[in-house]
């Protein structure tokens, strides 16, 4: 499908972009997503990933990026996301879930929207969100 432009916002980045991102005025997508974003356009095979912790002590592993893109392609499917679709960053992106919701844009075109990490994460959304992880 797409694999190297993100749909962030309506905006189309590639990755001679990150400048742009890295600019940005929401600092969690100038650090995090950039950072992130980096990392998967390099050329290693296999990225840096953490548990969420959620079944004992958060752990550091590598993920491979092809299975990592068939896994986003398996479920924006089943989901029946289209393209376009937006979806939801909610989630600091040194853990897995945030990096696949992000892995799931590139290779679906889903449109990406951040908000910074909270409590209340939709308490100040107006956009119609298409997926929420």
């Amino acid at each position: 499908m797409h694999h190297d432009t993100l749909f962030f916002e309506g905006r189309a980045f590639g990755p001679d972009d990150l400048p742009l991102l890295r600019s940005s005025q929401q600092r969690f997508v100038r650090e995090e997503l950039a950072d992130f974003l980096e990392e998967w356009h390099a050329n290693s095979p296999a990225v840096t990933v953490q548990s969420s912790g959620s079944t004992g002590a958060p752990k550091l592993m590598l993920a491979e990026k092809t299975r990592m893109r068939a896994s986003a392609r398996m479920t924006c499917s089943f989901l029946g996301l289209k393209a376009k679709d937006s979806a939801l960053l909610c989630m600091p992106l040194r853990y897995i879930g945030a990096k696949m919701v992000v892995v799931r844009a590139l290779e679906w075109g889903l449109n990406l929207h951040c908000v910074e990490p909270s409590g209340h994460p939709l308490k100040e959304l107006g956009l119609r969100r298409t997926f929420w992880p």
